[in-house]
């Protein structure tokens, strides 16, 4: 890891991008926990994610992004309701916009920043579509992203567009 004028991390390159698919999808699970709960003002934390229908609480090998919903065929294991499609669609482009965030940025600092800031994009576009709102927990918490200084922005336009476009 170097700390000051580059940003980098020290990974194998082939392991970038399949890394940050599963972290995407890992986070992916977790904005869907985000996408429910924050506008009905129910905690992140608890109680655990369960059912929607029975109540029944998750056990961890039934709360494996995608693969789990596959595997239980999109119903709960315990009363076999029905599991909405767009629980592992969010989980999918969450770990899809991740790789694409890091191939093109690379084992850096920008794609942990851009895929925070993917990840709150995610959340506020699902909940501005369920409820018409977006919480200020999570646009004001990602403000700093997306107003920069001056000679940060002219950095993140330098870093996000391929160099002939910046030229």
């Amino acid at each position: 890891m170097v700390f000051g004028g580059s940003m980098t991390i020290e990974i194998a390159p082939g392991a970038v991008m399949p890394i940050a698919l599963v972290f995407g999808l890992l986070v992916g699970s977790f904005l869907n926990v985000v996408i429910h709960r924050i506008p009905l003002g129910i905690s992140v934390a608890f109680p655990p994610s369960h059912c929607p229908e029975c109540k029944t609480p998750i056990k961890p090998w039934d709360n494996i992004p995608v693969l789990s919903y596959l595997w239980l065929r999109g119903h709960c294991r315990n009363c076999d309701c029905s599991i909405s499609l767009r629980y592992p669609a969010v989980e999918l482009v969450t770990g899809l916009l991740f790789a694409a965030v890091a191939w093109r940025f690379g084992p850096t600092w920008w794609t942990a920043i851009h895929c925070l800031f993917v990840a709150s994009l995610i959340a506020a576009a699902m909940i501005d579509f369920d409820h018409q709102i977006i919480p200020d927990s999570i646009s004001l918490g990602r403000s700093g992203h997306g107003a920069p200084s001056r000679s940060g922005r002219e950095r993140l336009v330098r870093h996000a567009l391929p160099r002939s476009a910046v030229a």
